[in-house]
């Protein structure tokens, strides 16, 4: 009997060593943890697989005797084999304990082995969960987690990302998913001297003459290094919709490398290494491999210039002509990524245009004048030509400007006149008026709200127009772009008509003359007899 108790005793001692043993394994192979991703950019889903796992030492620093982890151990062989044909660090590997080690001593290839490894994941360790801000995945034991964003998950205007993880406690993490921005800017001639960083005149708002040609920069970051080492090859394209109210002239596209975002140490890069692709209504230049170009860093600046021509088309006044443009870029270095894409948001500029309208009348009874003819010249003698009323360029030549009639009401009109003073000259006034002597200075006004944070309302764009002539201003109407003035004529003097008072009046003056003679004769003889 009491060896009977002795044997149960000592059974029950080895069932609770068992016990505890089995309590610490767990502990050490099924403890829960949290991974904790910092991201300020929301609606991202992040996945984590455990690719390799081991045994917790007791102050939870060291992982030993590592095997593959849940997520690759069915495809483990397959994983090795693939990293020592691709990997010259891995060629000697034999076991998972192996490549962990030289993830330990190189971990600078960690983004490599990530993208290898994630060919063969299988099962899904923990998903995230949005907690104020931050995205928390819970894991089950200690071990190395591949942690990377759920497939189809991201949104266009952001980037995937993947990261190896070495789990014995609780982490926090921050991705490194960098992605470029863009910014499109039109040159305003004469109202914003200013730079605004942009170089001179460059910011979202613009007024220019149809047939003008107007200059135009886009102006794209570039991602940070170890962002864009995560990809063999990384795209990187603009897309400029140049609208139908613009025509792009090929032969200004130029392309740099900068600085700053006025590219004032600009250097242009060579052609062969970007692609123009004209588009319906616009372009698109593209890098197939922005890590080709010389001198490529984060703190460059790729700017794009060119011009284009404010076409006959063209919105007067409001809604303006707007032209926005985005740009294209890798965004997923995971395998299978290579033709996934993201863009940034359009950025968007306008440019307006407006129109003059000249009526002829009469000084008297304001009556309009028919068939006054007139030129309009800007500067120091560069005439408008036009098409129907509609401007097509200037010539510097006096023969080559265009005549404007004014029609039955005494108005012709002048429509893509930029801000900015002009000179009418009569050429000819209506039958019986009067021709006006020299130029009439014609000052049109549009104030515009020039700067660099235009939200795309055209009418928070231009807020008013108004014209100044014969020191009079006139409001115009900023929804039609509409300025309007009156030129008054005054009748010439009425020369009298044969037969009439003239004649008269010169018959009377001739006797006259003669009866005065005669008496003059008359009285030397008198005078001669005395």
């Amino acid at each position: 009997m009491k060896r009977m108790k002795k044997i149960v005793s000592l059974l029950l001692v080895v069932i609770m060593t068992f016990a505890m043993n089995l309590t610490a394994f767990a502990q050490n192979n099924e403890q829960s943890y949290t991974i904790t991703i910092t991201n300020a950019k929301a609606d991202h889903v992040y996945e984590a697989y455990q690719v390799f796992t081991g045994d917790l030492s007791e102050d939870g620093t060291t992982l030993s005797n590592i095997e593959w982890g849940s997520a690759v151990k069915s495809q483990a062989d397959a994983l090795l084999t693939e990293l020592k044909d691709k990997l010259d660090e891995y060629e000697d590997c034999e076991s998972a304990a192996d490549v962990a080690k030289v993830l330990d001593q190189f971990s600078a290839n960690a983004e490599k082995f990530a993208d290898i490894a994630e060919k063969y994941l299988t099962d899904v360790a923990g998903t995230s969960e949005d907690e104020n801000g931050l995205y928390v995945i819970s894991v089950f034991g200690a071990g190395y987690y591949l942690v990377k964003d759920k497939d189809d998950s991201v949104d266009k205007t952001d980037a995937y990302t993947d990261f190896i993880l070495k789990v014995v406690s609780d982490v926090k993490v921050t991705p490194k998913s960098d992605v470029p921005a863009m910014e499109k800017k039109v040159r305003e001639d004469d109202k914003y001297a200013k730079d605004g960083g942009y170089g001179e005149g460059y910011n979202d708002v613009a007024d220019w003459n149809i047939g003008d040609t107007v200059p135009y920069k886009l102006i794209g970051t570039i991602p940070d290094e170890e962002a864009m080492d995560a990809y063999d090859e990384y795209y990187y394209a603009f897309h400029d919709n140049l609208t139908d109210k613009f025509t792009l002239i090929g032969d200004s596209v130029k392309v740099y490398i900068a600085s700053d975002k006025s590219g004032t140490d600009k250097a242009e890069i060579d052609g062969s290494l970007w692609n123009l692709t004209p588009t319906e209504n616009g372009y698109t230049l593209s890098f197939d491999n922005l890590k080709d170009i010389p001198g490529i860093d984060s703190d460059k600046y790729i700017i794009v210039e060119y011009d284009a021509t404010l076409k006959e088309n063209a919105e007067v006044g409001l809604p303006g002509n707007p032209t926005d443009a985005y740009l294209e870029f890798s965004n997923n270095p995971n395998p299978g990524g290579e033709d996934s894409t993201g863009q940034t948001p359009e950025d968007k500029v306008i440019v307006f245009t407006y129109m003059l309208t000249v009526t002829k009348i009469d000084a008297e009874d304001k009556a309009g004048l028919e068939n006054a003819t007139f030129k309009l010249y800007r500067g120091e003698g560069e005439y408008v030509k036009a098409e129907s009323g509609i401007v097509t360029g200037w010539t510097g030549e006096e023969n080559e400007g265009t005549i404007f009639t004014s029609d039955s009401e005494g108005s012709f009109h002048i429509t893509g006149l930029d801000d900015g003073t002009y000179y009418l000259e009569e050429i000819q006034a209506p039958d019986g008026y009067n021709k006006i002597v020299g130029p009439i200075p014609v000052q049109i006004t549009a104030v515009t709200v020039n700067g660099q944070n235009w939200a795309g309302v055209a009418s928070n764009a231009l807020k008013e127009i108004s014209v100044d002539v014969n020191n009079e201003r006139m409001t115009g109407n900023i929804e039609e772009g509409l300025v309007s003035i009156e030129i008054r004529n005054t009748k010439g003097s009425i020369l009298p008509s044969t037969g009439g008072m003239g004649t008269t009046v010169f018959y009377v003056l001739g006797a006259a003359i003669v009866l005065g003679a005669g008496t003059v004769l008359v009285l030397r003889k008198c005078l001669g007899k005395k």
